[in-house]
């Protein structure tokens, strides 16, 4: 019986050979298996059955030969095959519990971190090296979604460690040149730097903006060049080149020291505050003349010097102390404001209505008067006049109106004045306006009190509205509840174009006087009266 057995085995291992070497494949339930394959099983009903272990039963196989396959039952699930090197890899289609597929989008469930070229992820997405987002037209979006973020920014970035030099945050262009860098000590005097610039370098000189420092708290400060608003070449430390505004309420310092390193900025000119002062100064104390001529043609001219001075002296004014200023009697005068050139001769400078006469400041220059620095100034087109202009002459426009001299003598075109008189050292006119709408015959109203002693030397009324004739005079007393002094004699009202011009009776008035209105008759429809009074302090 043994025989038996082992012969039919004999025969069979011996007909499996014959059948290997002769076709060179191996079916299984299956008598044709194909030219390409070593093994064919066919079946309708069954499978085949790899084996089966845990991850650490796999782990554990000695010498495993390169593309040993098998089936892996915790853990991550299934087939893998071993690289012939060291790693089991995955045969797609292993089960992974931590990733979901539904429909277009994938997500993860893990509540640890992610790592991609790191098997150490320190946060949940983990990226060691390059990483690159192609979103075409699209967004590239860093949200906070938390309203609590008190300790911390919303958004952060910074590097791994604290770069002694190089890039903390840069944005390139594709040529690799920098358009947004913030940095980490690029020079030797600064560091936490900030820059926008065009280069491909990382020198913050070859920038468009660069700061060494600016903080919430503590000093903030630029580089050790100027800056410039305005203009390319500033040539202080702040350089604007237009209008400033400036808050009353910034210290600018109170010595003569704070005031001597500050600027004063306009369109036209850009002079130290110590010129400012003394230039604005100068407007109040001109003085001199001579004898001042206005004549028949609006001709102005002095027969002495006008003279600036007790303005200080030296490069913020002048370099003697003072200034002369003479009204040219020859040559031509510039025209500015709207103006036309004038033509000087014997007889001066002449002035139409509302234009001005002033004398421009050799500021830091010797006392000689300059007869190319006058001008002639109209209101018709913009104008800015600068702080070292002088205001020399002007003339009043209106029906009847006169010639302003240096901010002190009113003369109508015909008069002069001899500055040097005693009696005619105070002559600069002062005006008081009051306008009564719907005026009636038992009016009476106070006009004004004078603390000094005055001297009126015209009153005039003008009325307007549907055929108007009011009467009215003007009393003056220190008690304004007697009947008082008669300032003007009763005047019909009636002009509603130049006005009546009323005559005087007691025009000298003391110190410390009221002046007031009386009405006496006023007839016409929707009438207003408005009387003007002119008068010098004595």
């Amino acid at each position: 019986m043994f025989k038996n057995k082992k012969s039919i085995l004999i025969i069979f291992l011996i007909i499996l050979g014959y059948n290997s070497r002769t076709m060179a494949q191996v079916g299984i339930n299956n008598v044709t298996p194909d030219p390409s394959s070593m093994l064919d099983i066919q079946s309708t009903g069954k499978g085949l059955l790899i084996p089966r272990m845990t991850k650490a039963a796999r782990d554990g196989i000695d010498n495993a030969a390169t593309s040993l396959l098998i089936y892996q039952i915790d853990e991550t699930p299934g087939f893998y095959y071993f690289d012939g090197a060291a790693t089991w890899i995955a045969i797609a289609g292993a089960k992974d519990d931590k990733w979901t597929v539904e429909d277009d989008n994938m997500y993860n469930a893990n509540i640890g971190n992610v790592g991609i070229g790191t098997t150490t992820p320190g946060a949940k997405l983990h990226v060691e090296g390059d990483m690159l987002m192609d979103v075409g037209r699209g967004d590239v979006l860093f949200e906070n979604n938390s309203n609590d973020n008190v300790d911390g920014a919303g958004i952060t970035i910074r590097t791994k460690a604290n770069p002694s030099l190089g890039a903390i945050f840069a944005v390139r262009s594709s040529g690799q040149a920098n358009r947004l860098f913030v940095g980490q000590n690029f020079t030797s005097t600064g560091y936490n730097n900030f820059y926008v610039g065009s280069t491909s370098s990382r020198d913050a000189s070859n920038t468009s903006l660069y700061t060494n420092k600016i903080a919430k708290s503590g000093d903030s400060y630029f580089n050790a060049g100027n800056v410039g608003i305005g203009t390319t070449a500033p040539t202080d430390k702040l350089t604007v080149a237009g209008t400033a505004g400036y808050n009353a309420t910034t210290n600018m310092g109170t010595s003569d020291t704070d005031f001597a390193s500050k600027k004063y900025v306009d369109d036209n000119s850009d002079s130290d505050h110590s010129t400012l002062v003394a230039s604005l100064r100068a407007n109040e104390n001109i003085s001199g003349g001579g004898v001042i001529t206005v004549n028949g043609s609006g001709f102005i001219k002095n027969s002495q010097r006008f003279i600036v001075i007790s303005n200080g002296r030296g490069t913020h004014f002048s370099n003697s102390g003072y200034f002369n200023i003479d009204i040219p009697t020859s040559g031509t005068i510039t025209g500015v404001g709207g103006a036309s050139n004038r033509s000087a001769t014997a007889n001066g400078v002449q002035l139409g209505s509302w234009e001005a006469l002033y004398y421009i400041l050799p500021i830091g220059s010797a006392r000689t008067s300059l007869a190319a620095n006058f001008r002639v100034a109209a209101y018709t087109a913009n104008l800015v006049i600068p702080e070292e202009w002088v205001l020399i002459a002007m003339k009043n426009g209106d029906t009847g109106g006169k010639y302003h001299i240096i901010d002190k003598y009113i003369l109508a075109a015909g008069e002069s004045i001899n500055t040097a008189a005693a009696a005619n050292t105070s002559v600069k006119k002062h005006t008081k306006t009051i306008t009564i709408e719907s005026p009636t015959s038992s009016d009476d109203i106070t006009i004004f009190r004078t603390d000094d002693a005055i001297t009126v030397k015209e009153v005039i009324a003008v009325s307007t509205g549907s055929s108007p004739n009011t009467r009215f005079r003007l009393r003056h007393s220190t008690n304004r509840a007697v009947t008082g002094n008669v300032l003007s004699t009763n005047l019909a009202t009636t002009s509603t174009t130049v006005g009546n011009r009323a005559t005087l009776s007691d025009a000298t008035i003391p110190a410390n006087s009221w002046v007031w209105i009386e009405m006496i008759a006023a007839r016409g429809t929707n009438v207003t009266l408005s009387v003007n009074i002119r008068y010098v302090i004595d």
